[in-house]
């Protein structure tokens, strides 16, 4: 498919000599022909990130794919690699052989997974849409990654929309073809990066949606104001005010969580935690005398009174919790009196944890459950950060294989 349309080299297993040098060469001879894609056998297919807009996603080339996935004709040209061709491939499988697709993703950061994903959900509402018109199940499935992009990603030094988790999506399909819903599961969320940010990077997008969009009722019941006056979101100083692009975000966010049926009454509740989470991190505290056996105190407690009444705890025992850590050894429980430092990183250690279940209910919130056909196959698309970007790891059993790269991988190879 890929020799007639993109020229020799693009279907590196068809390469005389296959070794790194040889598929290094013939990636680099299609990137710099703006050929993003290149194929290797019929299950594998590697992107190299340009870090520009990229025709290749859009709905136009979509819908050309979707015109070609339709068509009976055996006289037709073959497309170009694209991850619309992969995604034709698995979804005619399942549907002749009624049998369950999956397409695994893998790439360093910055290497564009999350638009590949993407991608994956938008043609497939392409491929089962029967009118112009699109179904509330589409609508919504479409919607989750703008949920995802607020929970899960950040701005960091190689990508201004970099996921920081893992995620596992199952688009379920009646007898017919038709996408009648979705399931989506997320593991190995970065929590930490809520209480500790990289150098020159911002805390997750989500903090700073909901203080861009804050109305005037929410900004005075949730004592909001810009990033710079949050621990958390100051630590460096490129990110310490919201845009607006954060602003039209977070005004899209509220109206898809309000897609899933998360009314105006939940997403108070959600924007109060992450209100929480921010004043936590403000809690400052304070040695007490070395001759005291007592924990350390906390400097300013009108900030700890608005914590614990937004988590809905009282004021001792919110102290308590920070304060204080509790150890088992054994069978047996000791509690430790906290200075200044440990109770900080307890602090830190409370944020990270809440987030985290914040994200996950979130994300849970927005599953979708219809109950319509029989559910007939699905195809499955899991999305996973690899840290080893050799040209030769593609050891993964089953399934399709999208092996993405990002553009900086390349600078070391101009002169081949």
């Amino acid at each position: 498919m890929g020799d007639k349309s993109q020229g020799p080299g693009t279907d590196l297993h068809k390469l005389d000599i296959v070794s790194e040098g040889e598929i290094i060469k013939a990636i680099q001879k299609a990137y710099n022909k703006r050929k993003y894609f290149c194929k290797a056998g019929s299950n594998v297919l590697l992107y190299t990130n340009p870090f520009c807009e990229d025709e290749s996603f859009s709905d136009r080339v979509s819908k050309k794919y979707v015109n070609d996935c339709r068509s009976y004709s055996n006289d037709h040209n073959p497309l170009p690699p694209n991850i619309f061709d992969m995604v034709n491939s698995a979804y005619t499988h399942m549907i002749r052989e009624k049998e369950d697709q999956s397409i695994i993703i893998s790439g360093d950061g910055g290497s564009g997974k999350t638009e590949i994903f993407k991608a994956i959900a938008k043609h497939l509402c392409h491929l089962t849409r029967e009118t112009k018109k699109k179904t509330v199940t589409q609508s919504a499935i479409l919607k989750i990654n703008k949920i995802l992009g607020s929970f899960g990603t950040a701005q960091t030094l190689n990508n201004p929309s970099s996921s920081r988790f893992g995620k596992y999506i199952e688009y379920q399909f009646d007898r017919t073809g038709k996408i009648i819903g979705a399931k989506l599961v997320h593991y190995c969320l970065e929590k930490a990066r809520v209480s500790k940010v990289p150098e020159d990077e911002r805390n997750f997008n989500i903090f700073y949606h909901m203080l861009a969009s804050a109305t005037s009722n929410e900004k005075n019941s949730l004592n909001l104001s810009g990033p710079s006056s949050y621990n958390y979101l100051s630590q460096n100083s490129l990110y310490k005010r919201t845009t607006n692009d954060d602003m039209l975000d977070g005004r899209e966010l509220r109206t898809a969580l309000k897609s899933f049926g998360i009314g105006s009454r939940q997403q108070a509740q959600v924007f109060n935690l992450l209100a929480a989470i921010l004043h936590l991190g403000n809690i400052t505290f304070v040695d007490k005398p070395k001759n005291i056996q007592e924990p350390c105190s906390i400097k300013n407690k009108e900030c700890l009174e608005m914590v614990a009444d937004m988590l809905g705890v009282t004021i001792e025992a919110l102290e308590t919790t920070l304060t204080y850590q509790a150890k088992c050894i054994n069978s047996d429980v000791f509690t430790e009196l906290l200075k200044a430092d440990d109770a900080a990183k307890q602090r830190d250690r409370l944020a990270n944890t809440l987030y985290s279940l914040l994200g996950s209910l979130s994300l849970s919130l927005t599953v979708i459950f219809l109950f319509g056909p029989p559910i007939g196959s699905s195809v499955n698309i899991l999305s996973k950060y690899l840290k080893s970007t050799s040209l030769f790891n593609f050891g993964i059993n089953g399934g399709l294989i999208f092996f993405s790269l990002a553009k900086s991988q390349f600078t070391p190879w101009k002169n081949v």
